[in-house]
């Protein structure tokens, strides 16, 4: 089983790194996370959009899904949770929902500028 998990932690960080945002001169352009408790203390997070046409008819700009890995989150020892913050190109979206999956990620489901 660390074989498999060992692949597809290889397998993740091979997707992340190429298709993970990138600033104006190709640098790697992560998000800040932010636990609505204030611990662990913010961190950076390459987030990979997934699927915004599926969000979009509902309210337009304001819905998105984003996948990370799971692993980066246990780094930090931190537990995404309904609330937290993550801060997108100096855009905040509140997590909704924080969805497993069987691949070592973790989808959430953010919402631009709830408050």
């Amino acid at each position: 089983m660390a074989a498999w998990s060992a692949q597809i932690d290889a397998l993740n960080r091979k997707i992340q790194g190429t298709f993970a945002p990138t600033d104006a001169t190709g640098n790697p352009d992560p998000a800040l996370y932010k636990a609505k408790g204030g611990t662990p203390a913010p961190f950076p997070l390459m987030l990979l959009q997934l699927d915004p046409l599926r969000l979009e008819p509902a309210n337009p700009g304001n819905f998105a899904m984003y996948w990370a890995i799971e692993g980066d989150f246990t780094a930090q020892n931190c537990t995404p949770q309904q609330g937290d913050v993550i801060t997108i190109d100096g855009a905040d979206y509140m997590v909704e929902q924080i969805q497993n999956d069987a691949g070592n990620g973790i989808r959430l489901l953010v919402e631009r500028n709830p408050v």
